[in-house]
């Protein structure tokens, strides 16, 4: 891929500057390209609403001509027409943390524009507008509403709105671990063992340990490999200096700095108040369910008495109970114990006659 630049203020041919970039220098640099793909490097803050233009449709004639692939690449500056230009990428890739700037088209002098200077201003601002909503997800209205408000869009929004189709991350710088020196190692001071870690960093042999706390920031244990196990008297960098305070991590421990270097490691603090409730609300489901209970004994306990008078009542009844009286009919005579025994024999008698038969 042919790399290619806009560097510096955007102006036309026939009023460039020196260290300014006008149509004819892209188209030089075109030339040379000789039809392969191209990564077209813009580091511009805008200039010349025509000539940014010109060298978008430049772009784009070159990928048509020679069905080659155009790559923009915004480093450092990306504002006013250079974010035309930028637009003209088949891929668009922002550098880390930059913030394409937009606003109205405006005449560089003191004086307001006039009627007629304001119709034209109008129309270019209207033809900005509908050039961000043909390459973006923005609608023409939304897109002038951003440039009436001057506006830097965050990185990562210009992603999501598909102004640019990714972001650059670069790698950060490694950091390595201590050396191991075996003569006289116990005795070497910090700064002579600083002087070697930085020695060691700049030949890039091994990588340093960087975790994140709680909060989602970092903590660099820049004398740390990353299979290495953090423990007190470890260095660290926090946002680029020397870590200093406390920081909660993911797992609840605390690392407690002071001036880079890890004092103290203090282990999760456990929530009493979360036990407390617990605990309360354990004792409160035991305190309900023994009461349940001893309702349930007490129910058990008049079952059992109401059935043993029950029984007691029917065993009565079958030993003292008279005969019901129907009172609809007469009475049955009493039997006397006479009656009895006279009935008993007759019955002997008559069993005695039946066998003999």
């Amino acid at each position: 891929m042919y790399e290619i630049k806009i560097y510096g203020y955007i102006s036309n041919v026939a009023e460039q500057k020196e260290k300014e970039v006008s149509l004819i220098d892209l188209q030089d640099q075109l030339k040379s390209a000789n039809g392969e793909d191209i990564l077209c490097r813009i580091n511009s803050n805008g200039g010349d609403v025509e000539e940014g233009f010109a060298m978008y449709y430049e772009l784009r004639r070159y990928a048509k001509d020679n069905n080659a692939k155009v790559k923009t690449f915004a480093e450092s500056r990306l504002g006013s027409i250079a974010t035309v230009v930028f637009l003209a990428g088949d891929e668009r890739e922002l550098t880390t943390d930059l913030q394409p700037f937009v606003h109205e088209a405006f005449i560089d002098r003191k004086e307001p524009p006039n009627e007629s200077e304001q119709l034209v201003l109008d129309g270019i601002n209207k033809r900005i507008a509908s050039h961000y909503a043909l390459h973006t997800d923005l609608t023409e209205d939304e897109a002038l509403e951003l440039m009436v408000n001057e506006t830097r869009i965050p990185t990562e929004l210009s992603k999501e709105m598909r102004f640019a189709t990714s972001i650059e991350h670069v790698f950060r710088p490694v950091a390595l671990k201590r050396f191991n020196i075996n003569i006289n190692d116990n005795k070497m001071n910090k700064r002579t063992q600083s002087i070697l870690n930085k020695a060691a960093k700049a030949l890039g042999l091994i990588y340093n340990k960087v975790v994140s706390t709680a909060d989602g920031s970092e903590l660099d244990f820049y004398e740390l490999q990353d299979a290495d196990v953090i423990a007190v008297g470890a260095m660290a960098y926090y946002d680029g200096v020397d870590a200093d305070g406390s920081f909660l991590m993911p797992t609840g421990e605390t690392y407690v700095f002071v001036a880079g270097e890890l004092t103290e490691i203090q282990p999760a603090q456990t929530d009493n108040t979360t036990n407390e409730n617990t605990l309360s609300e354990a004792n409160a489901t035991i305190a309900l369910l023994s009461e349940q209970l001893e309702a349930l004994s007490n129910k058990v306990m008049e079952l059992s008495v109401q059935n043993r008078s029950k029984d007691a009542l029917i065993s009565s009844y079958k030993v003292s109970s008279k005969p019901i009286v129907d009172l609809g009919k007469e009475a049955p005579k009493e039997v006397t114990k006479k009656e009895v025994v006279s009935n008993a024999s007759k019955a002997i008698l008559n069993i005695n006659k039946n066998l003999k038969k």
